[in-house]
Parts: structure tokens; C-alpha cells; sequence
């Protein structure tokens, strides 16, 4: 089998071949590599002349396997898709911006927002639920420290900032979604 790659866009893809000859006893595989470019996809693996395409496997690699012997040229082409971009909006009290991700990466913080309450000044995170409470309440809840911390955007999402809020007492209690703590800062 006289394998040959097919011209791409947006992005490229390697072939390996097992074998030179189908027979009735062994088949011949080649192994595609597809290499994305930046905020692309796979989107279809094809093959001519009887190939049959599996995969992708855990490296996102895809087999072709050719199971009669083809005396004849085959090609192997892979197709890109641009990935999916959804909107992640950050609410700070009611002011919202928003910035648009690709499926499958993590959002970048936007600058440190400042609070619009006068009492509740630190900046702790972000979190995705709108809420107020003490620390009892955090129990479950996420908060959002640093960017590495965020997860993988699969869909649209809001995440909802979270100060420090002084009361009386000592005691401190966070806006935004909100907790708080009695007691020394420790």
C-alpha cells in the first residue's frame, strides 16, 4: 500500500506505517498523529481505497488499517475544526466584563477589581455562585485564588467576586460570594 498525506489546514499530522503489505494473514496499520494549530481541533480522519479508520486512543492518535492487499495509493487526510469559544463573564457586585475562551482552556484573571462597598476592601477570589454567609456556609464552595486554580471552560460561565468584609465584634466576613471567620486572621 503506497500511503501519501494529504494537505491540511490548520494544522499538520504525522503517519507511521506496520507493514507493507496487506495479506490474509496481517494487516497493515498506520498509525496518524494529527498536531493541531492553536485553537483547533480534529475533526475527521479519512482514508481512500478500504481504509478503515479507529481512534483516537489515549495520545489522540488515530489508526488506519488496510486489511486487503491494495496495489494502489491511499490517501490519509486529516481535517481541523476551530474549537468552541464561550463567554466567561466577571461580576464584581452587578459590574460585569466578560472575555472569550476556547473550549478546553482556563480562563485568565482579569485585573484585581475593586469592591464598590467602602467596609469590604481585600480581594480574595473568584467563585462561581453568588452568595453571603459565614465560614460555615463555605463548606463546598469553591473559591477561585489564582489562575491555575481554575478549571477548564466547557460552556459559559460567571464567576462572582469575593472581598473581605470587616464587622463588628472582629469578626470577618466576605461579600461577594460571601464567608466568614471569627477571630484573629491566622
Amino acid at each position: 500500500v503506497n500511503i501519501s498525506a494529504g494537505e491540511p489546514n490548520n494544522g499538520t499530522f504525522d503517519l507511521s506505517k506496520t507493514g507493507e503489505q496487506a495479506t490474509c494473514d496481517a494487516a497493515v496499520e498506520v498509525t496518524v498523529t494529527p498536531h493541531p494549530a492553536e485553537h483547533f481541533e480534529v475533526d475527521e480522519v479519512t482514508a481512500s481505497n478500504g481504509g478503515i479508520v479507529s481512534g483516537p486512543n489515549g495520545e489522540g492518535e488515530y489508526t488506519v488499517t488496510y486489511a486487503q492487499d491494495y496495489n494502489n495509493s491511499s490517501e490519509i487526510n486529516v481535517t481541523f475544526k476551530q474549537k468552541d469559544q464561550y463567554t466567561v463573564t466577571w461580576n464584581n457586585h452587578g459590574l460585569t466584563s466578560t472575555s472569550q475562551v476556547y473550549e478546553g482552556e482556563k480562563p485568565v484573571f482579569p485585573e484585581t477589581p475593586t469592591s464598590c462597598d467602602a467596609t469590604s476592601t481585600t480581594f480574595i477570589g473568584w467563585a462561581t455562585e453568588n452568595w453571603t454567609g459565614k465560614l460555615a456556609d463555605l463548606a463546598g464552595k469553591t473559591v477561585y485564588t489564582s489562575a491555575a486554580e481554575m478549571p477548564t471552560v466547557t460552556g459559559p460561565v460567571e464567576y462572582f467576586a469575593v472581598y473581605a468584609k470587616t464587622t463588628a465584634g472582629d469578626e470577618e466576613e466576605h461579600e461577594g460570594p460571601s464567608f466568614s471567620r471569627t477571630g484573629s486572621n491566622d
